[in-house]
Formats: C-alpha cells, sequence, structure tokens
C-alpha cells in the first residue's frame, strides 16, 4: 500500500468517527402539504413548522448501512399538548413515542428497531389528541446502530473537560473582529494589514476594563480567514491566513491580565464562494470539506496549545448536524495541542448538536436559569437532563444593537441593556453556575465603545467580594 493511499484510507477512516448513520432532516423530507420551512438556505435551512389541524406525514428514501438494532430519535417541539410522533421504517416496523412531543426543542428517545440493509422508506407521522390546532416544528430523524450508538456517547461523555475555570472566570466577552468590522476612522483596510496593524496589548487592556475572565475572538465569518499564518489555510486559499500571528499576541496580552482566549470559527459560507471552491461546502460528498477543516483546526490547536482556552463553532445545527459531521473527528482535531481545551458547538435554541462538546453555547439565552430553566441556585451550571445533559451552560447574547461592527466612519452603538438588567443577569447567572458571554461590537482598529466597556464594569461588580 502505497503512503498516499493509505493517508486517503485513514482520512476516509476519521471523516465518519462519530458520525450518525442515518440522518433525515426534515427540509429534505418529501414535499408534503402543510410544511413550511424556517430560514431557508444554500447550505441547509433549520427546521420545518407543520400545521396540526391536517398534520403532514413526512417522508424520506433511506439507506439502511447494515442489519441490525437501531435506535430511532426525533428533534422536535410543539407548543401543542398531547401530540404524539410516530415513525415507519419499510412497510411494517414502527416505533411510537412513549409521550407527546415536548414543548421546548428536544431530541426525543423513540425507542430502537430491527432493520436489514437497504434502501427504506421513512415515514414521520404526527398523531394530535382530538382536534388540536396549532403546530410542531420538526429538524430531523437520526438513526443508529444501537450498539455503537452506546459506544460512541460514552466515549464522549468521557472526554468531556473541566469547565470550572469557566465557571470561576464569571463571564467572558466576545468580539466579532473580522473583514466584515468596519473602521470608526478612514478606509476599511484589507484583512491581513488591518490584522498587522491592530493593537493587542491596547485592544486586551480595554476588554480586561470590562471584568471579564476570557475573552471570545472570530477568526472567520462570511469568509474563510485567520488571524495568524496558517499553512494549511494558506495552501488551500492563499492570502487568507494572516503572516502576523495576532492570535498569539492577543492570548498573552490577555493572560498578563488574567484573561484566558478562546476562538469563534465558522464553517464557511455559500458567500464565499472561493471557500465554496476549495473546500467542498456544498458538496453532496462531505468527506473533502470536513477533512480542511479538521487541518484548518488542528494546526492551529498545535500552534497556540494551552495559550488556547477553547473553541466557539458556529453553525452547529446547519453547517455540522444537518451535514452528517464526523463528531469525534472533529472533537479530536479541536483538542491537538491541549487536551483540556473545551469545545462547543452552537446549536442556537434547537436540541445540541452533538455529545461531543463540553459547553452548550447558548446564542440569544438570557434566562439565567439556562435553555428551559432547567439550573437550579447554588448550582454548578451543568445541565442534566436534555439533550443538554452534561453541558456546561452559557448564555451568547449582544450587549448592543448587532454582533458586528458593520457602520464606517462611527464608533459601536450604544449598548441596548440597562445598568439593572444586565447587573441582574449576571448576578443571578453566578447564583445558577451559567456563564455569560456577552458581545461588544468593535471596531476594525479594535476599539470597543466606552459606554459598553463602562456599563459591563459597574453591573459586572459582584457585592459579595
Amino acid at each position: 500500500m502505497t503512503p498516499r493511499l493509505a493517508a486517503a484510507l485513514l482520512a476516509a477512516w476519521a471523516a465518519q468517527l462519530g458520525a450518525t448513520d442515518v440522518l433525515l432532516h426534515a427540509t429534505r423530507a418529501e414535499p408534503a402539504r402543510g410544511l413550511r420551512v424556517f430560514q431557508p438556505a444554500e447550505l441547509t435551512a433549520l427546521h420545518v413548522t407543520a400545521e396540526l389541524g391536517e398534520p403532514p406525514t413526512l417522508r424520506w428514501q433511506a439507506d439502511v448501512p447494515r442489519d441490525g438494532e437501531y435506535r430511532i430519535r426525533l428533534l422536535a417541539r410543539c407548543r401543542t399538548a398531547g401530540v404524539v410522533p410516530v415513525i415507519r421504517v419499510g412497510s411494517s416496523a414502527e416505533v411510537r413515542a412513549g409521550g407527546a412531543l415536548p414543548r421546548d426543542w428536544d431530541r426525543i428517545e423513540m425507542g430502537t428497531l430491527r432493520l436489514t440493509a437497504g434502501r427504506r422508506e421513512v415515514a414521520l407521522r404526527l398523531e394530535p389528541t382530538g382536534s388540536a390546532r396549532g403546530e410542531a416544528e420538526l429538524q430531523a430523524v437520526e438513526l443508529d446502530e444501537a450498539g455503537r450508538a452506546a459506544a460512541d456517547a460514552a466515549r464522549a461523555a468521557a472526554a468531556r473537560a473541566d469547565t470550572s475555570w469557566l465557571r470561576k472566570a464569571g463571564f467572558g466577552v466576545m468580539l466579532h473582529w473580522t473583514r466584515e468590522a468596519a473602521p470608526a476612522q478612514g478606509p476599511r483596510k484589507p484583512y491581513a494589514d488591518a490584522v498587522r496593524d491592530l493593537d493587542a496589548t491596547a485592544l486586551a487592556a480595554r476588554l480586561a476594563a470590562t471584568g471579564a475572565g476570557f475573552a471570545v475572538f472570530a477568526t472567520s465569518h462570511t469568509h474563510q480567514d485567520f488571524p495568524a499564518p496558517l499553512a494549511s489555510l494558506e495552501r488551500a486559499l492563499p492570502g487568507r491566513a494572516a503572516p502576523r500571528d495576532l492570535v498569539a499576541d492577543l492570548a498573552g496580552a490577555l493572560g498578563q491580565r488574567g484573561m484566558r482566549l478562546m476562538l469563534y470559527h465558522h464553517p464557511g459560507s455559500p458567500a464565499d464562494r472561493d471557500w465554496v471552491r476549495v473546500s467542498g461546502l456544498l458538496e453532496r460528498d462531505k468527506g473533502r470539506h470536513f477533512a480542511l477543516w479538521q487541518a484548518i483546526i488542528a494546526e492551529a490547536g498545535e500552534r497556540y496549545g494551552e495559550r488556547l482556552a477553547g473553541w466557539w463553532f458556529d453553525d452547529g445545527a446547519s453547517g455540522f448536524h444537518a451535514r452528517q459531521a464526523p463528531w469525534e473527528a472533529l472533537h479530536r482535531a479541536a483538542r491537538a495541542g491541549n487536551p483540556a481545551r473545551l469545545v462547543g458547538f452552537n446549536s442556537w435554541e434547537l436540541p445540541s448538536a452533538t455529545d461531543w462538546q463540553d459547553f452548550d453555547c447558548g446564542e440569544g439565552l438570557r434566562d439565567p436559569r439556562g435553555r428551559e430553566g432547567r439550573l437550579r441556585d447554588n448550582d454548578d451550571g451543568i445541565y442534566r437532563s436534555s439533550s443538554r445533559r452534561g453541558q456546561q451552560a452559557t448564555a451568547c447574547v449582544m450587549l448592543e444593537n448587532d454582533w458586528l461592527h458593520r457602520e464606517r466612519g462611527r464608533m459601536p452603538s450604544p449598548p441596548t441593556w440597562s445598568e439593572a438588567g444586565l447587573r441582574n443577569f449576571l448576578a443571578r447567572s453566578r447564583q445558577t453556575g451559567l456563564v455569560p458571554i456577552l458581545n461588544l461590537e468593535v471596531t476594525q482598529e479594535g476599539l470597543l465603545g466606552p459606554e459598553s466597556v463602562e456599563l459591563v464594569r459597574r453591573a459586572s461588580r459582584d457585592p459579595a467580594r
């Protein structure tokens, strides 16, 4: 066997680690009357809505890979009580949920079915009680060989990192500093020039002034860039990796102020046509995209080691789960260089994208009690139930009007939170163990809104200290 063939076979094997055997996304079901797609997108929409007056049946054609016992799960929610889901595979294998659909998004364990390999029709129908009205929201059906799925879940649970430092940090700040960030003065600079000129020491001082214990810094968003010399990205897209290592400089400057650095990373947008071309982002065969993703993330992880405390991966639902991501392989790449590094895949309010993560990203969550109010006072912030079981609760929210600073020639917009509201949110989060992450708009020069910095500084004061 040649080295090239061996490498190709190893990459193909690694690409499947942790992948769902059969993933049937609701947006890819056969057309049916009464379905509405939520946020249609070129990559993948998030879910569908089904009216309960005459509930449609969702149908897919699925390839069952092997004979065996399969665990059947449904990702859904329904605000109307008493709606029971039923899943049929083929002509006779059927499983009915032990209870009604939950009011809040969750991954419902439907049971197991004995299936034979081959192409089968999978049908999902909803059975409302009486003349129920309203709507159900459906994300996906997952079929996994039961024995393999149990072993995968056990490995994922054993791989969880210690998140106590995150709770001790109190709260963090997030910066979407990308090529889209607008300058407060002068013309917008090319990305590499902006990376070269950003004063990491001054930015770290501004972030430390908020009282935050860590920072989450964006490396990519609409376009696949990286603010450091990353060979794997540069080979794929010359000019996208910056010559200066801003990540190392920022990690050092934050460390001197007692803060840790995490990185935000986006899997890619169809708007970045060059990235689509070289990465295979929109290809049916996901192997090429996830192989390049792993190369980039692992190289960055090895480069920074313990200086990189965590990854905040966006689009966990549409960019990863819906594309049947090889979770264990991705998790292994994300931990390269630091086995204690925290990993989170953002699934918004939808069910957790995977067990292969340490914290729930909590986008848009403003409840100190966590998703569905599952946390309690004097808690450690770890979810004990739902699809997020075992994961550290965090809440990632905008402090101002936008995640990004888009208006050239202006400073960031004023905060939308009141001091009393933010103080209550932070104080109550300390009680439940939830970790807030406050997104601040940042200009291309690295400037923060002074009103926002002062608001966070005042609101984060712990009267018990």
